[in-house]
């Protein structure tokens, strides 16, 4: 029977990974030539995916289902802060912000004694153009920036609009009484720090003494602003609804039930200022998205650090969900994803120093609107999230444990080598258990935690079972099997590895396709332990010449060391082969 099994599984394990390196599949997403009038982006920062679960939202949530949502990775050029977030978006690569660009002001605006216009020339020795918005910090960000390893530029949207003769405008601030926070100045300003047109002063703002933050968004002269920006040309439009932002930023100074009821004012405020701006707003020729910048603080700290986009306009189909090409996963973009949208639907030309790539619908078809798909989908990345570093720990230390007991063995105790062959199976088949435990419930880190041990028992259990009726070597089994699995989940757009805790993960967002490192080496490991060691199991072990310091039983050995008897796993014996 030998040589005929290992024939068949050598040969389908090298058909998998013949079609596996074979034409790429197809993108998840379509891009089609879509076009667009006009980009209006409306910044609601400081939320989370499960305020959308809630009833202060309606409107915007009624406006999802009119087009496309994801989920947001945030990552930057240094932490999860708004701003760096912001000059992130504008910039199209992970760019490091500063402190400082919280001050943008009007041209007119006071500063320091004097106007904002004279302060600006004072920095950057350029002369500012009248009604032109201002970002003092230019100076700052563009040095901070030029220090990274690739390209990073500030404003690389904005200069990219401003090159092809198109208009930016900005609206809005999240103001506190005596701190300015216009970090929108950031996406529509260009390389010297400018944006064409806009309002960022205090005449968007409504003093307000019975809230946190003393101030409010007037949504009022917002929208007014809007429609004269709008009927002036500008093609990329910024709101800062800012009320969000204002009252997350002074919470400290409340109650927990203050602030509470205070953000449900200020959510419903937003949701009625959105919808007012939808009912205004043109999506056979306009695009609208709607995006949380950065998640809060206690959001970071529970790994919950993934915001909600949505897109409505020409192109982003009712109730779809986006991906891109950064990603290539349905429902997951980057914030580096949305200045070449911008530059996509207004018919320009991606900047090369943009490391994102356009936002696409996904042909995912879903069963249920896409922000309850999103709402589950985030639960389950958060959960495999928090449950990496206890499960992985304790993996690396039974690995430890399992090596130098083995060790220990080896050179001390050589009994002991049929008493650790178990452990050391139960080893090599974590991984394939791990990534098979996406198909299992997976509600909290103590279920994933027992449905690791259960798949893990389960995976090694049908390796002796397969050893008993097949003759087949248990270790042997383990390797074809995680390596058939790898390369199949590969053909599959990796389904089970994206989810898996040996797997890549959006919310870090080092790498969203492919194989990951840790199944790479698991492959390599495999296919090679799979494909060459059956050869020691042939007629009169003529592949013993091929294993050196490796025995039958696939434990490290030393010269003087042979087997006394076949294996413990119920097979027939056969003659065991010698060990170098």
């Amino acid at each position: 029977m030998g040589y005929s099994l290992w024939r068949k599984v050598i040969a389908s394990l090298l058909c998998i990974f013949l079609l596996t390196i074979g034409p790429p599949a197809q993108a998840a997403g379509t891009e089609d030539a879509v076009r667009a009038e006009r980009v209006v982006l409306v910044l609601i920062d400081k939320i989370n995916v499960q305020d959308y679960e809630g009833t202060q939202l309606a409107n915007i949530k009624a406006l999802a289902n009119r087009g496309s949502t994801g989920l947001l990775n945030n990552n930057t050029g240094a932490g999860i802060y708004s701003e760096h977030t912001y000059p992130t978006i504008g910039g199209g690569a992970h760019l490091i912000g500063a402190g400082e660009a919280f001050n943008g002001f009007n041209a007119y605006e006071q500063v320091t004694g004097t106007s904002a216009a004279k302060e600006y020339h004072r920095r950057t020795g350029w002369q500012a153009p009248e009604g032109s918005v201002l970002q003092l910090a230019i100076g700052k960000l563009t040095r901070t920036n030029e220090a990274l390893p690739y390209p990073a530029i500030p404003g690389a949207l904005g200069q990219a609009l401003q090159e092809a003769g198109r208009k930016t405008a900005v609206i809005g601030n999240a103001d506190t009484a005596g701190i300015h926070r216009r970090l929108a100045t950031t996406i529509t300003m260009d390389k010297q720090g400018l944006t064409a047109m806009g309002c960022v002063d205090e005449t968007v703002l409504l003093q307000d003494q019975a809230v946190l933050g003393s101030y409010r968004t007037n949504f009022a002269r917002v929208l007014k602003k809007f429609n004269e920006y709008r009927h002036n040309g500008a093609s990329f439009i910024v709101i800062e609804t800012g009320d969000a932002t204002r009252i997350y930023e002074e919470k400290d100074k409340g109650t927990d039930f203050t602030y509470a009821r205070q953000r449900a004012d200020v959510l419903s405020g937003i949701d009625r200022f959105v919808g007012d701006l939808a009912d205004e707003m043109d999506f056979s020729r306009e695009v609208l998205l709607v995006v949380t910048p950065t998640p809060t603080t206690e959001a970071v700290k529970e790994n919950n650090s993934l915001t909600p986009i949505i897109a409505v306009g020409p192109g982003f189909q009712p109730g779809s969900l986006l991906t891109s090409g950064t990603t290539k996963r349905d429902g997951i973009v980057m914030n580096t994803d949305i200045a070449p949208t911008v530059l996509r639907y207004l018919g320009l030309e991606p900047v090369v120093s943009m490391s994102g790539r356009p936002l696409l619908v996904s042909g995912l078809k879903l069963q249920e609107t896409g922000l309850n798909y999103l709402s589950t989908l985030n639960k389950q990345l958060v959960t495999t999230y928090q449950a990496r570093p206890p499960l992985q720990s304790a993996y690396v230390l039974l690995q430890l444990i399992v090596l130098f007991t083995a060790m220990y063995g080896i050179f001390f105790r050589r009994h002991m080598a049929e008493l650790i062959k178990p452990f050391l199976l139960v080893v090599m088949a974590v991984p394939l258990a791990e990534l098979l435990m996406p198909l299992l419930p997976r509600h909290s880190v103590a279920v994933m935690a027992v449905m690791l041990v259960i798949t893990t028992l389960v995976v090694a259990g049908a390796a002796i079972l397969v050893n008993r009726k097949l003759g087949l070597d248990p270790f042997i089994f383990i390797c074809i099997a995680s390596a058939g699995t790898i390369l199949t989940d590969l053909l599959n757009a990796s389904y089970l590895q994206k989810q898996s805790l040996l797997g890549y993960d959006p919310i870090v967002g080092a790498r969203f396709y492919g194989i990951g490192n840790e199944y790479m080496g698991v492959l390599i490991g495999s296919i090679i332990i799979g494909t060459t060691a059956p050869f020691n199991t042939g007629p009169n072990g003529a592949g013993h010449l091929l294993q050196p310091a490796v025995c039958c039983s696939f434990l490290p050995c030393m010269p003087w060391q042979r087997p006394t008897s076949g294996p413990m796993w119920g097979a027939p014996s056969r003659p065991p082969l010698p060990c170098w």
